[in-house]
């Protein structure tokens, strides 16, 4: 039986200038309320950083412009058939819209905020906290 390729997954990491995370709280029904960097599907034809910058808007309504073309974390999503490609971004445009069918809020957490979402079990996965942690060992705030 041949395997079947994974499903591939974008995300992007956006830090401000006060160290804080842009974050995404989600409306679905089987993950309802867990909080996750904007993130979605790789579309058919679409580069994995084509979708990490249109999953940004959608969930958003911000534009980002990635920080590097290689991903920052690469790893299985809580589905095992699905793959995590986390990005660095910064924002260029746009302004938060979040829309209503997807997204409950958009917050800008701390890393400490964050943190203690993932250790209530309020995070969409384990490849959210270690995105976020990258970015965090890269530039740590003092």
């Amino acid at each position: 039986m041949a395997k079947t390729k994974p499903i591939n997954v974008a995300g992007t990491v956006v830090r401000d200038s006060d160290g804080r995370y842009l974050m995404i709280q989600e409306k679905r029904a089987d993950i309802y309320g867990l909080w996750n960097i904007p993130a979605g599907h790789q579309d058919p034809g679409e580069t994995l950083q084509q979708a990490a910058i249109r999953e940004a808007y959608e969930e958003s309504g911000l534009q980002v412009k990635l920080l590097s073309s290689k991903p920052i974390y690469v790893g299985p999503t809580a589905n095992k058939a699905h793959m995590f490609h986390a990005f660095p971004a910064t924002i260029i445009g746009g302004s938060v819209n979040a829309p209503e069918d997807e997204v409950l809020q958009i917050q800008w957490l701390t890393f400490a905020e964050i943190k203690k979402l993932y250790e209530q079990g309020n995070l969409r996965g384990d490849s959210t906290m270690a995105s976020i942690q990258e970015v965090e060992n890269a530039h740590p705030r003092h």
